[in-house]
């Protein structure tokens, strides 16, 4: 894990993730389908963009990989 990595960043990435899925571009459907491969990705969200980054990076959720880059911080 980069220690440069702020939490803007990841949040940035989520919205362009997210963006890529609404057009859908396929290197975004191809990013979600190896973390969820069954996943319907019809009506995807913020929220789940952020899940997707999160489980890139080896985190369970969003709020484990934000933990995370907040306790590199402090």
């Amino acid at each position: 894990m980069k220690h440069d990595l702020t939490l803007d960043h990841v949040k940035k990435e989520a919205r362009d993730l997210l963006r890529g899925l609404e057009r859908r571009d396929p290197e975004a459907l191809r990013r979600c389908h190896a973390i969820e491969p069954l996943t319907d990705l019809s009506n995807t969200n913020l929220l789940y963009a952020r899940f997707i980054i999160a489980r890139e990076r080896g985190f369970s959720s969003w709020r484990k990989l934000k933990e995370h880059i907040e306790n590199l911080r402090s």
